[in-house]
């Protein structure tokens, strides 16, 4: 595989979407997250699966 700058970003991208799906998994699960949830001042910072089910 190619080293450089485009293979970082795209290692990058990838680790952050993995960890993203990860987070939106085990969030809900946690007690601080309800609390976070109705505080958030918009659906839309909240994580994409939570997202989904509010809808």
């Amino acid at each position: 595989m190619p080293q450089g700058p485009r293979c970082d970003l795209t290692c990058e991208d990838e680790a952050m979407g993995t960890f993203a799906q990860c987070f939106a998994r085990a969030a809900p699960n946690q007690s601080w997250f309800a609390t976070a949830v109705k505080k958030a001042p918009s659906p839309d910072l909240l994580p994409p699966l939570r997202q989904r089910a509010l809808h």
